[in-house]
Protein backbone atom coordinates (compact mmCIF):
# COMPACT_ATOMS: atom_id res chain seq x y z
CA UNK A 1 0.00 0.00 0.00
CA UNK A 2 1.42 3.33 -0.96
CA UNK A 3 1.78 5.98 1.88
CA UNK A 4 0.15 8.94 -0.41
CA UNK A 5 -2.91 6.76 -0.65
CA UNK A 6 -4.08 6.01 2.44
CA UNK A 7 -7.88 5.70 3.39
CA UNK A 8 -9.09 8.16 5.06
CA UNK A 9 -11.08 6.88 8.03
CA UNK A 10 -14.86 8.27 8.26
CA UNK A 11 -14.44 10.58 11.80
CA UNK A 12 -11.32 12.37 9.83
CA UNK A 13 -13.77 12.55 6.66
CA UNK A 14 -16.36 14.35 9.03
CA UNK A 15 -14.19 16.32 11.00
CA UNK A 16 -12.71 17.78 7.32
CA UNK A 17 -16.07 18.77 6.39
CA UNK A 18 -16.73 20.50 9.70
CA UNK A 19 -13.91 22.67 9.12
CA UNK A 20 -14.57 22.83 5.61
CA UNK A 21 -17.69 24.17 6.49
CA UNK A 22 -17.01 26.49 9.28
CA UNK A 23 -14.38 28.15 7.06
CA UNK A 24 -16.93 28.45 4.44
CA UNK A 25 -19.23 30.47 6.61
CA UNK A 26 -16.39 32.50 8.32
CA UNK A 27 -15.40 33.71 4.39
CA UNK A 28 -18.76 34.42 3.79
CA UNK A 29 -19.80 36.65 6.70
CA UNK A 30 -16.37 38.50 6.30
CA UNK A 31 -17.71 39.31 2.96
CA UNK A 32 -20.81 40.40 3.93
CA UNK A 33 -19.25 42.42 6.18
CA UNK A 34 -17.05 44.14 3.69
CA UNK A 35 -19.87 44.71 1.30
CA UNK A 36 -22.28 46.54 3.97
CA UNK A 37 -19.40 48.80 4.96
CA UNK A 38 -18.93 49.51 1.26
CA UNK A 39 -22.35 50.90 1.32
CA UNK A 40 -23.22 54.64 2.34
CA UNK A 41 -26.31 53.70 4.66
CA UNK A 42 -23.54 51.40 6.78
CA UNK A 43 -20.69 54.52 6.68
CA UNK A 44 -23.15 56.92 7.84
CA UNK A 45 -24.50 54.66 10.73
CA UNK A 46 -21.24 53.72 11.64
CA UNK A 47 -19.93 57.40 12.33
CA UNK A 48 -22.79 58.28 13.80
CA UNK A 49 -22.27 56.14 15.86
CA UNK A 50 -18.98 57.04 16.67
CA UNK A 51 -20.12 60.66 17.00
CA UNK A 52 -22.60 60.36 19.79
CA UNK A 53 -20.13 58.85 21.82
CA UNK A 54 -17.90 61.56 20.82
CA UNK A 55 -20.27 64.35 21.52
CA UNK A 56 -20.92 62.87 24.92
CA UNK A 57 -17.69 62.70 25.95
CA UNK A 58 -16.91 66.45 25.28
CA UNK A 59 -20.19 67.36 26.32
CA UNK A 60 -21.07 69.47 23.16
CA UNK A 61 -22.45 68.79 19.86
CA UNK A 62 -20.60 67.10 16.50
CA UNK A 63 -22.48 66.43 13.46
CA UNK A 64 -21.59 65.44 10.38
CA UNK A 65 -24.06 65.51 6.96
CA UNK A 66 -22.43 62.26 5.20
CA UNK A 67 -19.67 60.12 4.48
CA UNK A 68 -18.01 58.15 1.94
CA UNK A 69 -14.87 56.21 2.10
CA UNK A 70 -13.34 53.45 0.47
CA UNK A 71 -11.44 51.36 3.37
CA UNK A 72 -8.13 52.07 3.80
CA UNK A 73 -7.57 55.04 1.44
CA UNK A 74 -10.05 57.49 0.21
CA UNK A 75 -12.27 59.70 2.65
CA UNK A 76 -14.90 62.12 1.73
CA UNK A 77 -16.85 63.87 4.85
CA UNK A 78 -19.43 66.45 4.16
CA UNK A 79 -21.04 69.56 6.65
CA UNK A 80 -18.93 68.89 9.33
CA UNK A 81 -20.26 71.03 12.39
CA UNK A 82 -18.41 71.37 16.01
CA UNK A 83 -20.03 73.46 18.78
CA UNK A 84 -18.04 74.39 21.58
CA UNK A 85 -19.15 74.84 25.05
CA UNK A 86 -20.89 78.18 24.69
CA UNK A 87 -23.42 76.93 21.96
CA UNK A 88 -21.27 78.32 18.94
CA UNK A 89 -19.86 77.52 16.32
CA UNK A 90 -16.40 76.25 16.50
CA UNK A 91 -15.73 74.89 13.27
CA UNK A 92 -17.74 74.12 10.21
CA UNK A 93 -16.62 72.49 6.68
CA UNK A 94 -18.87 72.35 3.90
CA UNK A 95 -16.19 69.09 2.16
CA UNK A 96 -13.33 67.44 3.44
CA UNK A 97 -11.78 64.91 1.09
CA UNK A 98 -8.51 62.98 1.25
CA UNK A 99 -6.64 59.91 -0.01
CA UNK A 100 -3.94 58.49 1.98
CA UNK A 101 -2.09 55.50 1.60
CA UNK A 102 -3.20 52.14 1.49
CA UNK A 103 -3.29 50.09 4.88
CA UNK A 104 -1.98 53.45 6.45
CA UNK A 105 -2.15 52.03 10.08
CA UNK A 106 0.53 49.43 9.73
CA UNK A 107 2.68 52.02 8.65
CA UNK A 108 5.07 54.79 10.34
CA UNK A 109 4.66 57.37 7.47
CA UNK A 110 1.16 58.06 6.38
CA UNK A 111 1.24 59.39 2.95
CA UNK A 112 -1.45 61.40 2.07
CA UNK A 113 -1.80 61.97 -1.68
CA UNK A 114 -4.42 64.86 -1.18
CA UNK A 115 -5.94 66.80 1.06
CA UNK A 116 -8.99 68.98 0.27
CA UNK A 117 -10.94 71.80 2.33
CA UNK A 118 -13.40 73.23 0.98
CA UNK A 119 -15.83 75.74 2.81
CA UNK A 120 -14.58 75.81 6.24
CA UNK A 121 -15.61 78.37 8.91
CA UNK A 122 -13.24 78.32 12.07
CA UNK A 123 -14.15 80.64 15.08
CA UNK A 124 -12.10 80.41 18.16
CA UNK A 125 -11.46 83.37 20.21
CA UNK A 126 -10.66 83.47 24.32
CA UNK A 127 -12.07 84.45 27.30
CA UNK A 128 -10.25 85.18 30.49
CA UNK A 129 -7.05 83.27 28.95
CA UNK A 130 -9.18 80.40 27.59
CA UNK A 131 -9.60 79.55 24.59
CA UNK A 132 -13.20 78.31 23.35
CA UNK A 133 -11.47 75.08 22.06
CA UNK A 134 -9.93 74.29 25.58
CA UNK A 135 -12.08 71.74 26.03
CA UNK A 136 -10.89 69.91 23.08
CA UNK A 137 -7.64 70.04 23.78
CA UNK A 138 -8.43 68.63 27.83
CA UNK A 139 -10.04 65.93 26.41
CA UNK A 140 -7.27 64.77 23.91
CA UNK A 141 -4.59 65.19 26.30
CA UNK A 142 -3.70 61.95 28.62
CA UNK A 143 -3.06 63.96 31.72
CA UNK A 144 0.37 61.79 31.45
CA UNK A 145 3.81 64.04 31.42
CA UNK A 146 5.32 63.79 28.13
CA UNK A 147 8.71 62.11 28.28
CA UNK A 148 10.46 64.66 26.22
CA UNK A 149 10.66 62.25 23.02
CA UNK A 150 9.38 62.56 19.65
CA UNK A 151 6.87 60.44 17.79
CA UNK A 152 7.53 58.31 15.22
CA UNK A 153 4.66 59.30 12.97
CA UNK A 154 5.44 60.95 9.73
CA UNK A 155 2.77 62.87 7.94
CA UNK A 156 3.75 63.68 4.29
CA UNK A 157 1.05 65.58 2.14
CA UNK A 158 1.09 65.36 -1.39
CA UNK A 159 -1.37 68.46 -2.72
CA UNK A 160 -3.46 70.36 -0.32
CA UNK A 161 -7.05 72.10 -2.03
CA UNK A 162 -7.89 75.04 0.25
CA UNK A 163 -10.93 76.62 -1.18
CA UNK A 164 -13.36 79.42 0.60
CA UNK A 165 -11.98 78.86 4.30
Amino acid sequence: MDWLTLPQTPPLRKAVKIVSFVLGIIIVLVLILWLLIQTPYVQNRLVDNVLKTISKNLKTTISIGSVNFSLFNKFAINDVLVIDRSKDTLVYAGHIRFNISDWFFLKKDIAISYAGLEDVYINTYRKDSTWNYQFIMDALSSGKQSNGKPTALKLNIGALDLKKI
